[in-house]
């Protein structure tokens, strides 16, 4: 592992070069801080995320990749800062991004959950910013974080093997880190670190139902946790139990 390297990846979609141009100029605008190297990569035509980002993963040796949205604009030009000072104080963390919610329901939604937590801002027709509570300094520790920039400093499988599509990739991999033994968290933000520019509504489709369904069945084990912001005894206990049941095997050691 590069200790001095940042890796940037994305998935980018037949049409989606333009938007994708501008979430690039995005990152090439970050500071960077002394010392260390940043890496842009991308896959383009990635039939699912989860596979795309096991192309990515393999690809760059960086100790700390950032996997994002190609309309997911980082515009914290002190990001790498926040994000390095972070994880080297918090070795304990696994895997972070800008929203979430500290406890699934059970429906697997996240936003359906409780204790939400980060901001964001969002363009749908018209940009908006989607707050929810603010999280502690300098982390909260949440249960599942969503997609749209997922920052990692250990490499973990993502589960091709079950999400083949778009939906759903986020949530499986910040329980498969909790897993693992790793914290999934949310960072304080006096401002929005991101732009969400997402020209189309979103559309609970077929898809998105059927890999639902499939997070229910492999994960259902681990919505509607009671209390697992405070103390995460009931997670773990569930996990013990499910793990016992031979629920499935860790695909990767950090």
């Amino acid at each position: 592992m590069d200790e001095r390297k940042i890796f940037f990846f994305t998935c980018v979609s037949p049409g989606g070069e333009e938007v994708y141009s501008h979430c690039e100029r995005h990152i090439r605008e970050l500071i960077v801080p002394e010392g260390f190297r940043v890496e842009i990569g991308q896959a383009r035509g990635a039939p699912g995320l989860a596979e795309g980002y096991n192309l990515g993963m393999a690809r760059s040796g960086a100790r700390y990749k950032v996997y994002l949205h190609q309309d997911a604009f980082i515009i914290n030009r002190m990001f790498l800062f926040d994000v390095l000072r972070l994880f080297m104080a918090h070795p304990e963390i696994g895997l972070m991004g800008v929203a979430g919610c500290g406890i699934l329901p059970a429906s697997g939604i996240w936003w359906q959950g409780k204790n939400l937590t980060g901001k964001v801002i969002e363009y749908r027709k018209a940009f908006s910013v989607q707050s929810f509570a603010d999280a502690a300094a300098p982390v909260s520790y949440v249960q599942a974080i969503d997609g749209l920039i997922m920052i990692t400093q250990y490499d973990l499988p993502w589960r091709e093997d079950l999400f083949t599509g778009f939906h759903f990739y986020d949530i499986s991999q910040s329980l498969e880190f909790i897993k693992a033994g790793r914290r999934v968290a949310i960072p304080a933000q006096t401002d929005p670190w991101c732009i969400h520019y997402s020209a189309k509504p979103f559309d609970i489709d077929g898809d998105y139902l059927r890999y639902k369904s499939v997070f229910l069945e492999h994960y259902g084990e681990f919505c509607g946790v009671r209390s697992f912001r405070n103390t995460l005894k009931e997670f773990d206990y569930k996990l013990r139990k499910v793990k016992r049941r031979g629920f499935s095997k860790m695909s990767g050691r950090l």
